[in-house]
């Protein structure tokens, strides 16, 4: 049995599932994650060549759909919405992948929160820490200065700084998510070409 401590590992998705895939080219298998202490349990047995991939699903879901099933995707954990899944197929011969729309739109609400609170905070916060003289404004009154104040502001900084760094993390993932579904291709590669202004026309539908 080993244990592993990931306190962000949701901030890197793909790079925990590559991991997950090291780990058991090395013996060691997934047998358990804790969502709330953030560490991943493995079990050891032979070296394996498994593809993980770790998709966040819809309430009321508790298995995976035909297609996924029939690509080789088998269940391992579900925790909460969080579901880890393996495929013993090579990565390159997978041709169905679990989708990563709901995890994009975790994302997308988490940085959208994260961004209303630091918002909230600075506005109505600061000045309050300023008039309150939570943040010295002399440093000759340094002495004597309550340290309850500094604590409560050691606090409030390392809220900002961690929300900036959550909000930093989620936007790297959320564009390589993107890339891997092919949601940034480029005109060129995408297969569509461009259409010039002589080959547009346009028609009046009223009432469509």
């Amino acid at each position: 049995m080993k244990k592993v401590f990931k306190p962000f590992w949701s901030y890197s998705i793909l790079k925990i599932e590559k991991w997950l895939s090291k780990m058991a080219s090395e013996g060691y298998i997934l047998d358990g994650v804790n969502i709330y202490t953030r560490v991943f349990t493995f079990k050891k047995g032979k070296d394996q060549s498994i593809t993980y991939k770790i998709s966040y699903q819809n309430k009321g879901i508790v298995s995976l759909c035909q297609p996924l099933k029939r690509e080789g995707w088998k269940n391992i954990l579900k925790k909460n919405r969080w579901n880890f899944i393996c495929n013993k197929k090579n990565e390159e011969d997978i041709k169905i992948n679990p989708s990563r729309e709901n995890l994009l739109k975790r994302n997308r609400n988490i940085k959208y929160t994260l961004w209303f609170i630091l918002y909230f905070y600075i506005m109505a916060f600061v000045p309050i820490l300023l008039i309150l003289g939570f943040i010295p404004l002399q440093i000759e009154n340094i002495i004597g200065i309550d340290y309850g104040a500094y604590i409560w502001q050691s606090i409030f900084l390392m809220f900002i700084l961690l929300a900036i760094y959550t909000i930093v993390k989620l936007n790297k993932l959320d564009k390589k998510l993107r890339e891997e579904v092919g949601y940034d291709v480029d005109e060129e590669n995408s297969g569509i070409g461009k259409v010039g202004k002589s080959e547009l026309v346009k028609k009046i539908k009223l009432g469509w």
